[in-house]
C-alpha cells in the first residue's frame, strides 16, 4: 500500500508529464517559429525606410559646408532642388522626404542619404506613374542634373538594373558621390509591383 508521500510524488510526476512537458515543448516550438519570423519583420522594417519615409527618423546634423557655404538640412516637405534629365525631357522638383505628399508633387529625397555636394550617395525616389515614369527611357551615358541654390551637379548614368524590394544595397552609403534613383517596376502594371527599377549615376562635375 502506497504512503501519502509516495502518492504525492506519483501525482506530481503525472502532472509533469501531462502539463509541464507539453508546455515546455510549446514554448520551445514558439521560439523556433519566432526566430525566422523576426528576421522577416526586421528585413521588412529595413526596406520600409526606403519605400516610405519614417517621420520619426532622427536627423543627425542640421548644417554642413558645401562649396565654402554653410548649408542647412532641408526640413521635411521643403523643395530644395530641381532634377533635370534632358534626354528624358524631365524637369521636376525635389522635396525632402519620401511621404505621399512629397511624391505626389515631385521627387522625394531619402533623408537617410546625403545631399548633392556632400560626397556620398544621393538617393531619390518617385512614382512610376508620374515623375519617374521617364526613367524607362534612360540609357547608360545619359546626363542627369541636380540644380541647387549652391550649384548645379552633373551626373552620368553608369548602371541600370532591376532588383527585388528587399535589396537595399542601392541606398547604402558610398565613399564617392553618386546619384541613385529608384521606382517601382514594371512601369505599366495593375496591382502590386514586385520589383524595383534602379538608375545609378556617377558624379561628373559641379557647374
Amino acid at each position: 500500500m502506497k504512503t501519502v508521500k509516495e502518492k504525492r510524488r506519483y501525482f506530481l510526476k503525472r502532472l509533469g508529464i501531462t502539463l509541464v512537458i507539453p508546455l515546455f515543448l510549446m514554448v520551445i516550438g514558439s521560439i523556433m517559429m519566432l526566430v525566422p519570423f523576426w528576421g522577416l519583420v526586421s528585413q521588412a522594417m529595413t526596406f520600409s525606410s526606403v519605400i516610405f519615409y519614417d517621420p520619426n527618423l532622427e536627423i543627425t546634423h542640421t548644417s554642413f559646408q558645401i562649396n565654402d557655404h554653410t548649408m542647412y538640412l532641408p526640413k521635411i516637405g521643403d523643395e530644395f532642388a530641381t532634377l533635370n534629365i534632358p534626354s528624358a525631357d524631365l524637369e521636376v522638383s525635389i522635396y525632402q522626404g519620401e511621404g505621399n505628399e512629397q511624391l505626389r508633387k515631385g521627387v522625394g529625397h531619402y533623408v537617410g542619404s546625403l545631399l548633392p555636394g556632400e560626397g556620398g550617395n544621393v538617393v531619390l525616389s518617385g512614382h512610376r506613374e508620374t515623375a519617374f515614369y521617364a526613367l524607362k527611357d534612360l540609357v547608360v551615358g545619359d546626363k542627369v542634373y541636380v540644380e541647387t541654390d549652391y550649384g548645379t551637379y552633373e551626373y552620368e548614368v553608369s548602371d541600370i538594373y532591376i532588383t527585388t524590394p528587399d535589396d537595399v544595397s542601392a541606398t547604402m552609403p558610398t565613399d564617392k558621390e553618386k546619384l541613385t534613383m529608384y521606382t517601382c517596376y514594371p512601369f505599366i502594371k495593375y496591382g502590386p509591383t514586385p520589383e524595383r527599377y534602379i538608375v545609378v549615376s556617377d558624379f561628373i562635375q559641379l557647374k
